[in-house]
């Protein structure tokens, strides 16, 4: 083999022994000297703008030691998460995507984005704070599909990086439809937006 992986071609996997062994290692069962805990509050809406984001009563829990906010990112000056996009737009430009920080900033844009984030002594401790913690959010228009997405009317952020690449042309997507079967595996590390 000349270590290059060819589609179905079978992986040699290195981590059974272990593991059938009963001997595997987790970060879950680590318990180390000082460690602290952390859980996320996720948004509940799929998109909106953060009017308030109330902590009194989760920063009173037992165990908290503290609680951030995506303002908080932003007023220490923590970098959004880099997103490296290997191709270009069809005019040569770079394709880009909407800074993506690990915390909602100002808007949530799926359901399940971190809004916030506590750290306290316990995990419980941890997940009890954060669903102390509530969010007034201004609901926004849903695009639930890419049909809605790509119409030339269709209701946009109004932020120049929110698409990846744009469509080239206006696209007549009942014409384009095929039953495809098999399996997909994405990676986990590209951060794909939909219009709008």
């Amino acid at each position: 083999m000349n270590g290059i992986l060819k589609v179905g071609e079978p992986l040699k996997r290195f981590e059974d022994e272990s593991l059938l062994r009963g001997e595997g290692q987790f970060v879950d069962n680590l318990d180390m000297q000082d460690q602290v805990f952390l859980h996320f509050h996720r948004s509940v809406i799929a998109h909106g703008r953060i009017q308030t984001i109330h902590v009194e009563k989760a920063r009173e829990m037992p165990g908290v030691i503290g609680i951030f906010s995506g303002k908080d990112l932003l007023e220490d000056e923590v970098r959004p998460v880099p997103v490296n996009m290997p191709f270009t737009r069809e005019d040569g430009s770079p394709a880009t995507s909407a800074p993506y920080f690990p915390l909602a900033t100002d808007a949530v844009r799926f359901a399940g984005q971190a809004v916030a984030m506590v750290i306290a002594e316990t995990a419980i401790q941890a997940e009890d704070a954060a669903e102390c913690i509530e969010v007034e959010y201004e609901e926004l228009p849903v695009l639930t599909s890419l049909a809605e997405a790509v119409k030339p009317d269709a209701r946009r952020s109004g932020k120049k990086f929110l698409t990846t690449l744009p469509p080239q042309k206006p696209l007549e997507i009942r014409k384009k439809w095929m039953r495809l079967s098999g399996r997909l595996s994405t990676s986990p590390n590209w951060n794909w937006s939909i219009p709008g």
